[in-house]
């Protein structure tokens, strides 16, 4: 008998926001999206192990992690 098992990131736009990006400077879109690790059996996600989440500077492109309440996300 033999398990299938693994791990991986799956990441879900929740919104957009207007923020100042702390390193370009651009005052820009930036997509809030979040980020569950979660490990898997026979390629079903079952348990989530972290969650976070991010914004990314569409001028510069640098991704960032940010608590929740702080983009308005709950």
């Amino acid at each position: 008998m033999f398990f299938i098992f693994g791990w991986g990131w799956k990441a879900t736009h929740l919104a957009t926001t207007q923020l100042t990006c702390p390193r370009c400077g651009n005052h820009v879109a930036h997509p809030v999206q979040k980020q569950v690790l979660k490990i898997s059996l026979f390629f079903v996600p079952l348990i989530p192990l972290k969650t976070k989440y991010t914004v990314t500077c569409t001028a510069c492109g640098v991704t960032r992690e940010v608590s929740p309440a702080a983009v308005g996300v709950h």
